[in-house]
């Protein structure tokens, strides 16, 4: 945890994990702001097969990979639905968060559009 003080003259002060508020000249009316940091935050990348374009993603590790989706048609308008996600090889389920895939920042994620459903015809040319 990070915090930063305003002290009474309007200075700031960075302090960090350990200390105590009584450690620090603040005084009475003094504006305190702190900072958590949630370590669940990091960049994956996602690389498109269709293409090759690589994109960043800023997630949560907590995100499912419906979030995921959801960021990526955000982005690129690639409908969620027409998405498929994988990482080492295996599709990731559209429930499950990104951290039970154990996939880590700097992880690339690969992707897979499906760009609309395709029907066989078969058409037979007669004379008249």
């Amino acid at each position: 945890m990070m915090g930063v003080a305003m002290g009474g003259e309007g200075r700031k002060q960075r302090h960090q994990n350990e200390q105590k508020v009584v450690d620090y000249d603040i005084k009475n009316g003094s504006i305190i702001s702190v900072f958590m940091d949630s370590g669940f935050r990091t960049k994956i990348y996602v690389k498109m097969l269709q293409t090759g374009k690589p994109i960043t993603l800023d997630v949560d590790m907590r995100d499912t990979v419906l979030t995921i989706k959801r960021r990526i048609q955000n982005k690129e308008g690639i409908f969620v639905g027409q998405q498929e996600l994988f990482y080492l090889g295996e599709e990731l389920d559209d429930g499950r968060t990104i951290a039970s895939y154990n996939i880590k920042g700097g992880s690339i994620i690969y992707a897979v559009f499906r760009l609309g459903d395709t029907m066989l015809i078969s058409v037979t040319l007669g004379k008249k």
